[in-house]
C-alpha cells in the first residue's frame, strides 16, 4: 500500500476558493494520435497535451487524484500499457489548482477510488 500524502483541499489555501490535484498528462505528436481523438483541424507535427481516464484511456477530460504518490505509481502503470501500443508518448505527473472545489472534489475522490482500485 503506498504511503500518500493527500494534496490541499479547499479551505487549505489562503484564497479558499482553490483546490489542488494532480494528474497524469500524455504529450504526443497529433499524427500519432488515436483516430478517435485526431481533429482535422489542427493536424499537422503539432504537439499535443492528453490526460488518461481512470482506466487508462487517452481522453482529453482531466484525470484528477488526490495525491502525487498515487498519479506517480499509475503513471508507472499507465508506462507499461503504453509500451505496448505503436504510438510514442511521453508520460509526466503534475499537480495543478482548481477555483471549481465542488467539482474538482467530487473527481479526486472518484478518480482517486477508480486508480486505487486498478492498482
Amino acid at each position: 500500500m503506498l504511503k500518500e500524502r493527500m494534496l490541499r483541499s479547499a479551505g487549505d489555501f489562503p484564497n479558499r476558493t482553490v483546490v489542488e490535484y494532480a494528474t497524469v498528462l500524455a504529450k504526443m505528436m497529433h499524427k500519432d494520435l488515436p483516430k478517435n481523438l485526431q481533429d482535422n483541424l489542427s493536424a499537422g507535427e503539432s504537439m499535443v497535451s492528453l490526460s488518461f481516464s481512470p482506466t487508462g484511456r487517452l481522453t482529453y477530460k482531466k484525470l484528477c487524484l488526490d495525491s502525487v504518490e498515487l498519479a506517480d505509481a499509475f503513471s508507472e502503470h499507465l508506462k507499461s500499457l503504453v509500451a505496448k501500443r505503436s504510438y510514442n508518448v511521453e508520460i509526466s505527473v503534475l499537480v495543478q489548482t482548481s477555483t471549481w472545489t465542488k467539482r474538482t472534489t467530487a473527481k479526486r475522490k472518484e478518480h482517486s477510488e477508480m486508480v486505487r482500485r486498478k492498482l
